[in-house]
C-alpha cells in the first residue's frame, strides 16, 4: 500500500509540474507577440505614408489626368492598407498556441537548455496527456522521465521573469521599420512645408475646396472655368506642340516655352479678366484676350518660375479674385554632359614627349553645337588654350556624340615637374538662354621627374634608417648580461650564474619580442631595395650596399629565429645560464650589426643629399639659361606667343627655386657635421642669397609685364652673379672632395670604347651579310608571289563588288539619320580596300580589310539598336530590319576577304631552302656572339661604375637598347625573317653609335668637373670634442633617454664619435 502510494503522489508531482512548464511556455509566446504586433503596426504606418507618396508623385507626374482624383486614390489606398492589415492582426491572433514550437525557439538562442524542452513536453504527453497509456511499456523509464520533467521546471523558475522566458529570445529588430517610418515622414512633411496649397489639393481632389478651408468661403469666387494649356516650346529642341486639356493650373515646361491658356469666364459681370504673375518681387498683369461665349485666351513665356492666380475687375472696378494659387516651374536646359573615358585616370604621370589619345562622349537633351579641346598649365587658368574638335556629326546638332583625339605634348616644349590641366567643353544649341556650356572632369597631366622620384627614395632610406635605430634601441635597452669588452674594442654580453629564473623569463621574453618586430623592417627595406634599383639617379655604390644590408639583417634574423625555435618551448619552464648565454651572444650580434649598419646607412645618405644638392644648382642654373634666351629671343621678335613662354618660363622658374632652395636649406641642415663647415656656411649667408634670388625674380616678372627687356636681361646676370655666389659657398661647405684624378677615367673610357669598336664592326658585318640574304630572298618571293597575283585578285574584287551592292541597297533605304554616316564610313574604307587590291598591294589591303570588316560589324551593331529601340508598327522598324538583311551576308564576305588575304601574305614567304637556311643559322649564332660581346660590356661598364658612378646613367640606356636590338635580331633570324632581323640590327648599330658619342660626353663632363673641383679646399673639419671620459655605457643609457624624451640634439657629436668608434 505504501508503495503504491507513493508512486501515484509523484506522478501527481509530475504531472503539475509538466502542467506549470506548458503554462510558462504559452506564457512566453505571448510576450513574444507583443513586439511583432508592435512591428506589423510600423509596417502599416509606413505603408499608409507609402500612398500618400505615390498620390503625389502621381499628381506631379500626371497633372493632367490626376484632376480630382487624388482624394480618391488617398482614401482607396488607405483602406486597401487598413484591410490588410485587419486580415493579417486576426490570422495572427487567432493562432493556436504551439508550446512546442516556443520550446525548440528557446533550447536554438539558449543552448544551455539542450533538448530538455522539446524532451519534458513529449515524456509529459505520453505520460499525462489525453492519449497516455496507463501500465503499458513505454520504452523508458517513468522514474527518470519525471526527474527530467522536474529538473526542466526548476531550471525554467530559475530563469523566469514575471512568468515567462521571453528574454531569453532575442528581441526583434525594429531599426528597418522604424527609419522606414521616419522617412517615409520626413519625405511627406517637405512638400507639405514648402508646397502646403499644392500638396492638400492633390491629396483632396479639389483645389478650391482647398483654398476655401484656409482662407475662408468668403474670399474665393469663381473667375474662370475648366484650364487647357498649350506649350509651344522653343524651336531650337524639335519639340512638338503639347495640349493639356482639363488641367490643374500647376505647369512645369522649359525655359522659352511659349505657354497658351485657354479657358471660359465665369466671373458675372466683370469687364475683364486679368492673370497676375508673381515671381519673386516682381509681379506682373496680364489681361486675357476675351473672345466669342466668354472664351478667354493668353500667352505668356514661361523665363522665370512663379505663381499666378486670376481675378475679375468688375465695372465698378472692385477685384474678384479665385483665391487658387498655381505654380509655373521653369526647368532650365541644362548643359551638356562631357565624360571622358580614355585615360581612365585624372592624373598622369607623362614624359615630355608622349602623345596622348582621349576618348570622350558628350550628351545633351536637344542637340550639341560645338566641342573643343582646352589646357593650360598649372596656375595659368587666364591663358587658356582651345582648339575646336573636328566632328562632322555636328553639322546636324546631335544629341550624343562620341570622338577622340590626339595631344602631343612634344610641341608644348614641357620641362620636368610641369603641369598641363586638360579638359574638354562642349556647346549645346540653346537659342533662348545658351549657349550651355559644358565641361568634362579635368585631366592633370605632371611630367614626370627622375629628381622627385630620387628625393622620395632618400627620404624613405631616411624614415629606414630611424626606424632601424629605434629598432637598435630596443636591444640596447633590453641587455640580457652583462656587457664585458674585448681586446678587439667590441664587447660581449655575460649572462651571471646568479641570474633569477623569473629574471631569465623576462630578458628572453624582451629579446623575443624585439626579434620578432624585425620581419616588418626587412619587408620594408627589401620593398624599397627593388625601387632604388630602378632609380636612374641612384648610385651602384649605394645600392650594393643598402641590398647587402638587408641580406646582412635577413641573416641575422634566420640565426635568431633558430636560437628561439630550440629555447621558447623552454621558456616558461627553466632557461639554463648556457641556454640563456646564447639568447645574450644574439642579442650582442644584433646590435653590433645595427649600429654598424645604422652609421654606414647614415654615412651614404648624407652623401646622397649632397649630390642632390649639387644637382639643385644645376637645376637652377638650366632654368635661369633657357631664361635669358627667351628674353633675347623676344628682344629680337616681339612675338607675342614668345611672350607667353616666357612667363610660363618665370613661373617655373619661381615654382623651381622655391621649392630647390628650401630642399637646400632643409638638407644642409641634416648633414652631419663631418661633411659641412658650418663656419663658411655661416659667412655665405645662405638665407640672404636665397631671398635675394626670389627678390630679383620678382622684378623680373615686373620687367616683363612693363616690356623693359634690357631691365629684365640686366636683373638676370645679376640673378646669374648671386646664384655663382651662392654655388661656390655651398661648394665650400662640402668637405668630401671630388675624385681623385681624371687618369683613371681615361684608362677605363678608353677600354670601354675598344669594345664598343669591336661589337660595332661584328654587328656592322652581320648586318652587311643580312641585307645581302634578305634581298636574294626578295627576288625570289616576288616571283613566285606575281604568279599567284592576278586570278587571286580578280576573285577578291568580286567579292568587293557584292558588298559594294549590298551597301548600295542599304543607301536606298529610308534609315535614320544616326546611321547613314556609319554607312558612308563603310562605303569609304571599302573603297579603301578595293584601290590596295587593284594596285595588288597584299599588305595594306589585309590592313584595309580588317578596318572594312570592322565597320561593317559597327554598322550592324548600331542598326541592330535602331531596330530594338524603335516601335515593331513604325515604318522605321519595317525598313531597319530590311536593311539588316542586306547588310547581313556583308560581314562573312569580309571575314572570308581577310582570310583569303592572311593566306597569301603566308604563302608569298616562301621557306628558305636548304643554303639560306645555313646562312640564317651562322647569321644568328654570329648574332648571339655579339650579345655575348654586349654583356661583357656592360659587366665593364659596371666596373667603371663603382669609381664613377654617373657613368651608369648616362651609358646604360643605350647600351641595354643595343642589347634588346641584338636579341630581337637573333630572334627574327631564327624565324626566318629576314626583314625584322636588318630592322633591328640597324637599330642597335644607331644604339652603339649614340653609345659612342655619349662616352665621349661623358668623360668631357668628369674633365670639367675635375678640373674645377682643384680649386676646391681640401682642409677637413675638425668636430669638438665634449666629455670625453664618457664611458660607452654612459652614452648608451643618455641616447635611450634622448630618443624617449626626444633631446637628442646636444648630444649629436657624441653619438657620432660613439658610433665611429664601434665600426673601427
Amino acid at each position: 500500500m505504501t508503495d503504491s502510494s507513493t508512486d501515484e503522489k509523484s506522478a501527481g508531482g509530475a504531472q503539475s509540474q509538466w502542467r506549470a512548464l506548458q503554462v510558462y511556455l504559452r506564457k512566453t509566446e505571448v510576450a513574444v507577440r507583443g513586439p511583432v504586433i508592435l512591428e506589423g503596426a510600423i509596417w502599416y504606418l509606413v505603408t499608409a505614408l507609402a500612398v500618400v507618396l505615390a498620390v503625389l508623385l502621381f499628381t506631379a507626374a500626371l497633372p493632367s489626368l490626376m484632376v480630382g482624383v487624388g482624394g480618391w486614390l488617398l482614401v482607396i489606398g488607405l483602406a486597401s492598407a487598413t484591410l490588410l492589415a485587419s486580415i493579417a492582426l486576426a490570422l495572427f491572433l487567432r493562432r493556436k498556441h504551439d508550446v512546442y514550437t516556443i520550446a525548440a525557439r528557446l533550447q536554438r538562442h539558449h543552448p544551455e537548455f539542450r533538448n530538455d524542452l522539446v524532451a519534458a513536453l513529449e515524456f509529459g504527453e505520453v505520460l499525462f496527456g489525453d492519449k497516455a497509456s496507463q501500465g503499458a511499456d513505454l520504452g523508458f523509464s517513468t522514474v527518470l522521465a519525471e526527474a527530467h520533467i522536474a529538473r526542466t521546471v526548476r531550471k525554467l523558475t530559475d530563469l523566469q521573469i514575471d512568468g515567462h522566458l521571453a528574454h531569453l529570445i532575442p528581441r526583434r529588430d525594429l531599426t528597418t521599420p522604424a527609419m522606414s517610418l521616419a522617412g517615409g515622414a520626413v519625405l511627406v512633411l517637405i512638400p507639405l512645408a514648402f508646397f502646403p496649397t499644392w500638396t492638400l489639393n492633390a491629396l483632396l481632389g479639389s483645389g478650391s475646396t482647398t483654398a476655401q478651408f484656409f482662407r475662408g468661403s468668403s474670399e474665393v469666387q469663381p473667375v474662370v472655368g475648366a484650364l487647357e494649356v498649350v506649350l509651344s516650346y522653343p524651336a531650337y529642341t524639335g519639340l512638338e506642340r503639347q495640349h493639356i486639356r482639363g488641367s490643374t493650373g500647376h505647369i512645369e515646361t522649359m525655359i522659352g516655352t511659349e505657354v497658351i491658356i485657354r479657358t471660359r469666364k465665369r466671373a458675372q459681370g466683370a469687364v475683364r479678366v486679368e492673370l497676375v504673375f508673381v515671381a519673386g518681387e516682381e509681379t506682373q498683369v496680364i489681361a486675357m484676350q476675351e473672345g466669342a461665349d466668354e472664351a478667354l485666351q493668353l500667352s505668356l513665356m514661361a523665363m522665370k518660375d512663379g505663381v499666378y492666380h486670376f481675378r475679375a475687375v468688375q465695372a465698378d472696378g472692385t477685384l474678384i479674385q479665385d483665391g487658387i494659387e498655381r505654380h509655373l516651374r521653369v526647368v532650365p536646359d541644362e548643359a551638356p554632359g562631357v565624360s571622358i573615358a580614355q585615360p581612365a585616370g585624372r592624373e598622369l604621370e607623362v614624359r615630355a614627349d608622349d602623345v596622348i589619345e582621349f576618348n570622350f562622349s558628350v550628351s545633351d537633351d536637344f542637340g550639341i553645337a560645338s566641342v573643343e579641346r582646352v589646357f593650360h598649365f598649372a596656375g595659368g587658368e587666364q591663358d587658356l588654350k582651345r582648339q575646336a574638335i573636328d566632328l562632322p556629326q555636328l553639322t546636324n546638332f546631335p544629341r550624343n556624340v562620341d570622338g577622340s583625339f590626339v595631344l602631343d605634348l612634344g610641341p608644348l616644349g614641357l620641362q620636368p615637374k610641369d603641369t598641363l590641366v586638360v579638359y574638354i567643353e562642349a556647346k549645346d544649341n540653346n537659342k533662348i538662354t545658351g549657349p550651355g556650356i559644358g565641361q568634362s572632369e579635368p585631366i592633370t597631366l605632371y611630367v614626370a621627374s627622375p629628381e622627385d622620384k630620387h628625393l622620395q627614395n632618400i627620404a624613405d632610406q631616411q624614415e629606414l634608417a630611424e626606424a632601424l635605430l629605434l629598432h637598435l634601441a630596443d636591444f640596447l635597452e633590453s641587455p640580457v648580461g652583462d656587457r664585458v669588452a674585448q681586446k678587439n674594442n667590441t664587447y660581449k654580453q655575460v649572462v651571471s650564474p646568479a641570474l633569477e629564473l623569473s629574471e631569465r623569463r623576462e630578458r628572453f621574453g624582451r629579446v623575443q619580442a624585439a626579434h620578432g618586430a624585425r620581419p616588418e623592417l626587412l619587408g620594408q627595406m627589401e620593398a624599397l631595395t627593388a625601387r632604388l634599383r630602378e632609380d636612374p639617379l641612384m648610385l651602384t655604390r649605394d645600392v650594393t650596399f643598402f641590398a647587402a644590408l638587408v641580406e646582412q639583417l635577413k641573416g641575422l634574423q634566420k640565426g635568431g629565429d633558430t636560437v628561439f625555435a630550440q629555447l621558447a618551448p623552454r621558456a616558461h619552464d627553466a632557461l639554463t645560464i648556457l641556454q640563456m648565454q646564447q639568447v645574450a651572444d644574439y642579442a650582442a650580434r644584433s646590435e653590433d650589426v645595427l649600429e654598424k649598419g645604422v652609421l654606414r646607412l647614415e654615412e651614404l645618405l648624407a652623401s646622397q643629399k649632397m649630390e642632390a644638392i649639387k644637382a639643385t644648382a644645376d637645376d637652377i642654373r638650366q632654368l635661369k639659361e633657357r631664361l635669358k634666351e627667351l628674353l633675347e629671343q623676344y628682344k629680337e621678335t616681339q612675338d607675342p606667343e614668345l611672350k607667353e613662354a616666357i612667363k610660363r618660363e618665370v613661373q617655373r622658374l619661381r615654382q623651381r627655386m622655391s621649392e630647390l632652395m628650401a630642399r637646400m636649406q632643409m638638407q644642409l641642415q641634416k648633414l652631419p657635421q663631418e661633411h659641412v663647415n658650418m663656419e663658411a656656411l655661416e659667412a655665405a649667408q645662405l638665407e640672404s642669397d636665397t631671398k635675394q634670388l626670389a627678390d630679383q625674380l620678382q622684378s623680373i616678372e615686373q620687367m616683363l609685364e612693363d616690356d623693359d627687356i634690357d631691365g629684365a636681361l640686366k636683373a638676370l646676370e645679376e640673378m646669374d652673379a648671386t646664384l655663382d655666389s651662392l654655388t661656390q659657398d655651398m661648394d665650400k661647405a662640402f668637405s668630401e672632395s671630388q675624385p681623385e684624378g681624371i687618369s683613371e677615367l681615361d684608362k677605363q673610357m678608353a677600354e670601354l670604347l675598344d669594345k664598343v669598336n669591336d661589337l660595332e664592326t661584328l654587328e656592322k658585318s652581320i648586318e652587311k651579310d643580312t641585307r645581302a640574304l634578305q634581298e636574294e630572298m626578295a627576288e625570289r618571293r616576288k616571283e613566285s608571289t606575281e604568279r599567284m597575283l592576278k586570278p587571286f585578285t580578280e576573285n577578291i574584287l568580286k567579292q568587293i563588288e557584292q558588298q559594294e551592292r549590298s551597301l548600295d541597297r542599304l543607301e536606298a533605304r529610308e534609315l535614320p539619320s544616326r546611321d547613314r554616316p556609319l554607312v558612308e564610313e563603310s562605303r569609304k574604307k571599302l573603297q579603301g580596300l578595293r584601290e590596295m587590291i587593284e594596285q595588288q598591294d597584299i599588305e595594306q589591303g589585309l590592313d584595309r580589310a580588317r578596318s572594312s570588316l570592322d565597320s561593317l560589324r559597327a554598322l550592324r551593331q548600331m542598326m541592330s539598336l535602331s531596330q530594338r529601340y524603335s516601335s515593331p508598327q513604325t515604318k522605321e522598324h519595317r525598313e531597319v530590319g530590311d536593311a539588316l538583311r542586306d547588310l547581313n551576308p556583308t560581314i562573312p564576305q569580309g571575314q572570308q576577304i581577310v582570310d583569303e588575304l592572311e593566306q597569301m601574305m603566308a604563302q608569298s614567304q616562301p621557306k628558305p631552302q636548304p643554303g639560306e637556311r645555313q646562312r640564317l643559322e651562322e647569321l644568328a649564332e654570329r648574332q648571339q656572339r655579339a650579345s655575348e660581346q654586349a654583356d661583357q660590356l656592360g659587366e665593364g661598364l659596371d666596373a667603371a661604375s663603382q669609381r664613377f658612378p654617373t657613368l651608369e646613367q648616362q651609358l646604360r640606356p643605350r647600351l641595354d637598347g643595343a642589347k634588346q636590338s641584338m636579341g630581337k635580331a637573333q630572334q627574327s633570324l631564327e624565324e626566318s625573317n629576314t626583314q625584322r632581323a636588318l630592322d633591328e640590327e640597324r637599330e642597335a648599330l644607331d644604339q652603339l653609335g649614340q653609345l659612342k658619342q655619349e662616352m665621349r660626353n661623358a668623360l668631357q663632363r668628369q674633365r670639367n668637373e675635375q678640373r674645377q673641383s682643384g680649386q676646391d679646399r681640401n682642409e677637413r673639419v675638425e668636430i669638438p670634442t665634449q666629455d670625453s671620459r664618457k664611458t660607452h655605457e654612459q652614452y648608451r643609457k643618455e641616447i635611450m633617454d634622448g630618443m624617449r624624451e626626444g633631446r637628442l640634439e646636444d648630444y649629436q657629436t657624441e653619438i657620432e664619435r660613439y658610433y665611429k668608434s664601434l665600426v673601427e
